[in-house]
């Protein structure tokens, strides 16, 4: 018997050991799912990302609190999903950056952690707004502010941040022009 447990002790570190090297591969950069230098262009263009207004970045931290890819991880496994991880939404908008659909070698979470390394979960979401379809041709949150509330993005009200952060979750449910009374009832819980 105790012959059996130092077998099995044994086999368990050695997949753990397995294991970690293994995650250790898909995040490095001998990972051949990955095009170095695409990923690269990637996170230097979510750096050069214009900026947000805090107001907004507050906005969406309280409708959705932004947590890393990891605590999207951990979330799922809890089954809450109750954070967002804007580095995972812009992997999941650039999902031409791995190929096929191999699970194992590259996917969207591995792309997220690989962005995650060089920038942060701010620079994401300020990449991930000026790609977004806010519906009605308007792919950039400025343009969205223009055509929902004829204003600049930088000078919109707390509830007209809320809407566009809102949108963000489902821009068709969360649609201003179809939906105002469902934004109304989002926006009086949230007391805005």
């Amino acid at each position: 018997m105790g012959r059996l447990v130092r077998i099995a002790g044994l086999t368990l570190g050695t997949l753990t050991l397995f294991g970690f090297a293994y995650v250790l591969f898909l995040l490095s950069d001998l990972n051949p799912t990955y095009d170095n230098q695409e990923v690269g262009q990637l996170q230097s263009e979510i750096k050069n990302a214009e900026g947000l207004p805090k107001e907004f970045v507050d906005v969406v931290n309280e409708l959705k609190p932004i947590t890393s890819t990891t605590g999207v991880l951990t979330d799922w496994m809890k089954t809450s999903y109750v954070r967002r991880c804007p580095c995972l939404e812009v992997a999941s908008i650039n999902h031409n950056l791995y190929q096929g659909d191999n699970r194992f070698l590259g996917n969207r979470y591995i792309l997220s952690l690989k962005l995650e390394k060089k920038v942060s979960q701010e620079e994401c979401l300020g990449f991930l707004v000026r790609h977004y379809d806010f519906l009605y041709g308007n792919t950039d949150i400025s343009k969205a502010a223009k055509f929902y509330f004829n204003k600049d993005f930088e000078n919109l009200e707390k509830d007209e941040f809320a809407t566009l952060a809102l949108m963000l979750e489902n821009s068709s449910l969360y649609n201003p022009k179809r939906r105002p009374e469902l934004i109304a009832k989002r926006l009086d819980k949230l007391n805005y």
